[in-house]
């Protein structure tokens, strides 16, 4: 497994460089939280289950601080690439142990004057891009997605849109499970939520 992630890894920072386009290594992220851990708005960030505040219960996703790290990685990307000056976003705001916190709708620290145009921002991508979080797609996750905290930072035009799943999410397709809940921290004691959450906006 170890050989085929480093091989299409490898496969995308080639493509991105003869396409001259910014790269966020994520793989390097999730490496260097398990290592050692991130120090991210003066707060530890580690790999450990439950309380190491960057993933969420499911063990791969992330948690809304986990998220924020890598929105503000990707803001560092485009910054460096095309000359912006999108703020961080400040992830000691962000929840971090992954219960049934989501993220608010706050004011963004908004672009500079000299800004790269995202008025017409899209995102594509996979769970991550989503905001799965605690084994489930719902809104707690998808409201903290870093597709959605970036275009909040960078002011992008317009309301973010994406397809939502009331709480408790869903965690797969035709199941009937939402999102793991979090019963006991010690020691860890987990369970599935049912039954599933509905689209709020299936027309999307």
């Amino acid at each position: 497994v170890g050989a085929a992630v480093a091989g299409y890894n490898q496969a995308i920072a080639a493509l991105a460089a003869d396409r001259d386009l910014p790269l966020v290594d994520v793989h390097a992220l999730v490496e260097t939280l398990a290592d050692e851990g991130l120090v991210s708005d003066g707060i530890l960030l580690t790999a450990d289950y439950a309380t190491g505040q960057a993933f969420s219960l499911d063990g791969a996703r992330f948690t809304p601080k986990g998220y924020g790290v890598v929105a503000n990685l990707v803001i560092d990307a485009l910054n460096a690439r095309y000359g912006g000056s999108v703020p961080h976003i400040p992830t000691g705001t962000l929840p971090g142990i992954p219960l049934l916190a989501g993220c608010e709708d706050g004011t963004p620290s908004g672009p500079g004057e000299d800004e790269l145009d995202l008025s017409r921002y899209v995102a594509i991508g996979n769970s991550l891009t989503a905001g799965f979080m605690n084994g489930a797609l719902g809104l707690e996750g998808q409201s903290c997605s870093y597709p959605r905290l970036l275009a909040g930072q960078a002011g992008a035009g317009g309301a973010f849109s994406q397809p939502l799943v009331d709480a408790p999410g869903i965690s797969e397709p035709g199941s009937n499970a939402g999102r793991i809940e979090l019963l006991s921290l010690t020691p860890p004691t987990i369970e599935r939520a049912t039954p599933a959450g509905a689209a709020l906006n299936p027309d999307q």
